[in-house]
């Protein structure tokens, strides 16, 4: 079954240093993790499933766009390349991990550190995503509601992000994030 991802192995390729020569299909399950990990917290349960319901069907357009284009795209680029680095370095063969080579090309020496500089950068991205969900709220209805695929998965918010997700009085948010959506259904 295809799944539906925000962004393609091109657009990863195109906005990135990977290379070309690389395989889409070892880009698309990284892609898919990255998305599932990183995006699907941010943006909630109902938001995510509208998106994927509407990349599913080709019928992604308006305020939908601009977020999925503008800003999610950049952000799941850089989580990509975050979770993609080992990934791509590292293969399962047989019955051992191995290192992929080329023979043009020395493998990188401190994969830690291009994870790091690709998480900060992620990071950047997803609070600007957070930030202008936050103050667009009106325009995404599905914002903050059960998604029917992903359930009730409430939204972070930017406090939360920047600090791991504690917050004083985190309980106190969810309620009235729920008391919101009770209030935005009658």
């Amino acid at each position: 079954m295809a799944r539906a991802l925000f962004i393609s192995a091109e657009y990863v390729k195109a906005f990135s240093g990977v290379s070309a020569s690389v395989d889409n299909e070892l880009i698309k399950p990284v892609i898919e993790t990255a998305q599932f990990m990183y995006i699907l917290p941010v943006l909630g349960g109902g938001l995510y499933d509208k998106l994927v319901n509407d990349v599913t069907a080709g019928t992604v357009t308006g305020n939908y766009q601009t977020l999925l284009n503008v800003l999610i795209a950049p952000v799941l680029v850089q989580w990509t390349l975050r979770e993609g680095y080992a990934d791509w370095q590292y293969r399962i063969m047989g019955a051992h991990i191995g290192t992929r080579q080329s023979d043009n090309s020395e493998p990188a020496v401190n994969v830690a550190q291009l994870q790091s500089i690709a998480e900060e950068r992620a990071k950047k991205y997803t609070i600007r995503l957070i930030d202008y969900i936050c103050r667009n709220a009106d325009q995404f209805p599905e914002y903050g509601t059960e998604g029917a695929i992903s359930g009730m998965i409430v939204p972070t918010t930017q406090a939360q992000y920047m600090t791991g997700g504690i917050e004083i009085g985190t309980r106190n948010k969810q309620r009235e994030l729920k008391r919101w959506q009770y209030d935005k259904k009658r």
